[in-house]
Parts: structure tokens; C-alpha cells; sequence
């Protein structure tokens, strides 16, 4: 019958992870109880766990603080069964205003190391614990825990739904496409220094960060007209093709080809015009006077499906420019 003794100096931490070369003895980890692995000089390497409550196997010394394990054989050890990590995040579901915050919470179980991913980025993260979240954007925010152990590994996540009560309400259920609004403009007044829909020829330059996109928010009035985008000053950035629209709700790029009215409201390419009218007119974008509409302006394009977006800006940020032509 084989015999082995393992020691190692106890601390106050009550859980590490080594390997004791030269044994076919090794201690794997410790949650107020101690597993071992047992290796018969065959392919199989045994799993022995003992908890502190056993007169014996397991010992602390007194005198110099020494965990000590007695195995003498496999079958002697305590339950082999392995024990993965389990991990849960609160609240599992949430749906709170457009500039308010939600606390995530999380605890887990039988776990060595733990680890975030998702929206609020990547790294490590404590065995149990609390993060403050608040979204900039109306959207839906995806937080992720995984925590591991010898034995396996676990992941549990908090799905945030961000709404923006300034809009209406079915705003919410446009999809965003992974794109954040880039709030350094977000009125039509603030960025041309003119209520909508400006002067004829007047030029407005600014950029757009990669992967963003500007909302102008104006109040339509009478009349018709149109805007042309362009390549911007290259002092703003390198030019990239557009995807521009005028929608009730910000960040929206969808383009809806049955309905007439709005089927022209979403152009794109390297040089679009958007024309606008109060009235019903082939090939214009209708407005309804004294309704609060946003002016959508990204970089990129969206498929005929409006499923996929594809980023047309390479660099940190792209240039824009637009006028109105007539």
C-alpha cells in the first residue's frame, strides 16, 4: 500500500492552486476542504477530496501552521465527484431610462478566478461583487461573468434594455446595429448655427468617430428642399461614404422601400442627397410640420435587409460635410 504526505504552510487566504513535483501526489485547490489528485503509475489520475471537519486524513499542525494530508490509497479518499464552479448575475433582465444607472450583481460558487466580458469591457473580476453600469445610448447592453475551477467553468450574464424616453416609443425596437451616438452635435441649430432647414449653400463640416454615428434633431416646417453630403475637409479627417437619414428616432438607418412616403427618407453612397417635402412626392422624404425629426449621419451602409451594418470609416474618425442645395 503506497503512502504519501503532502504539506503546505496554511495562510489566510484558504485557496491556491500548485503542483508538488517529484510525488504522484498533487494538491489542486482549497475552499475549507482539500483536493488531491492521485496517480497509481497508471494513466488515471484519481481524485481524492477531504474536508477539515475529518479527524484524519487531513491536519493542522498548531505548532508551525502546516496543512497536512495523509493518503495512503484512492479508495480510502473522500467523494471523487467533481465539483465545477457555479457563477449568477442579478438581475438577470432590466430595463431602465436612458440616463439612469443599474447595479450588477454577482456571486459564485466553488470558484478559483472569475472573469467580465460583454459591455462593460473585459478583465478580471472578484469571486462575488458589484458593478454600476450606465449605458449612453438607448440599446441593449449585455454583461457577462465566467468564473473557472479545476473542475470546469461556469458564465451567467445580465442583459440591460436602455430606452430613451424622449422619443416614442417604438424607437426602442429599431435596431442599432453595435453603432453609439457621438453626442459632440446633437441639435441641427447647434452644429449649422440655423434652425432647420438653413440657408441655401451654406456648408457645415465636422467629423464622425468610427463606428458612430451624429443624430441633429430639428422641428420640421413647411416647404421642400433637400440636403447633399459630400467628402468633408480633409482637416476633418479621411472621407467615407454615408448612410443619412430622417426618422423620428436617433441612430435610425433602416431604410422601409413600402411605404412611399418614407422609402426615400434613407439614402447612401459617397454622395447622396436626401430631399424633403410636407407634402406626398415621388422621390422625397415626407415630413409632418411641427414634428421633432433627427438628421442620421453615419459612415457606412446598411443592407437591403436592414440586418447588417458595414463601416466605410478605417480610421478613428472620418470627415462630413453637407449643405442644403435647394
Amino acid at each position: 500500500m503506497m503512502q504519501s504526505q503532502l504539506t503546505h504552510t496554511f495562510t489566510a487566504t484558504f485557496r491556491w492552486s500548485f503542483v508538488l513535483l517529484m510525488s504522484t501526489f498533487s494538491l489542486v485547490s482549497w475552499a475549507e476542504e482539500l483536493i488531491v489528485n492521485y496517480n497509481d503509475g497508471s494513466a488515471v489520475i484519481e481524485r481524492c477530496r477531504f474536508t477539515l471537519d475529518n479527524a484524519a486524513p487531513v491536519v493542522i499542525d498548531s505548532t508551525t501552521g502546516n496543512i497536512i494530508a495523509q493518503v495512503t490509497d484512492p479508495d480510502a479518499c473522500g467523494s471523487t465527484t467533481p465539483v465545477p464552479p457555479t457563477v449568477t448575475v442579478t438581475p438577470a433582465t432590466a430595463t431602465i431610462n436612458l440616463g439612469s444607472s443599474q447595479t450588477i450583481s454577482w456571486t459564485s460558487t466553488n470558484a478559483v478566478s472569475c472573469s467580465k466580458s460583454g459591455d462593460w469591457g473585459t478583465g478580471t473580476a472578484a469571486l462575488s461583487g458589484s458593478q454600476t453600469v450606465t449605458p449612453t445610448a438607448a440599446g441593449t447592453y449585455t454583461y457577462t461573468i465566467s468564473c473557472t475551477n479545476n473542475d470546469g467553468s461556469a458564465s451567467d450574464s445580465s442583459v440591460v434594455t436602455v430606452t430613451d424616453p424622449s422619443v416614442p416609443a417604438f424607437c426602442n425596437s429599431i435596431p442599432t446595429f453595435g453603432l453609439t451616438r457621438d453626442t459632440s452635435y446633437t441639435a441641427y441649430a447647434q452644429l449649422t448655427n440655423e434652425a432647420w432647414p438653413g440657408t441655401i449653400n451654406e456648408k457645415s463640416f465636422w467629423s464622425i468617430p468610427s463606428n458612430q454615428y451624429t443624430a441633429l434633431s430639428f422641428v420640421a416646417g413647411t416647404g421642400s428642399g433637400a440636403h447633399f453630403f459630400e467628402a468633408g475637409s480633409p482637416a476633418q479627417g479621411p472621407s467615407a461614404g454615408y448612410v443619412v437619414k430622417i426618422s423620428q428616432c436617433p441612430g435610425d438607418f433602416t431604410r422601409d422601400t413600402t411605404d412611399p412616403d418614407v422609402a426615400f427618407c434613407q439614402r447612401s453612397g459617397a454622395s447622396p442627397t436626401l430631399r424633403w417635402s410636407e407634402t406626398s412626392q415621388a422621390g422625397f422624404c415626407k415630413l409632418t410640420p411641427g414634428v421633432t425629426y433627427y438628421l442620421n449621419i453615419a459612415h457606412g451602409s446598411v443592407s437591403s435587409d436592414n440586418t447588417t451594418y458595414t463601416n466605410a470609416c478605417s480610421s478613428a474618425f472620418c470627415s462630413a460635410l453637407f449643405q442644403r442645395s435647394q
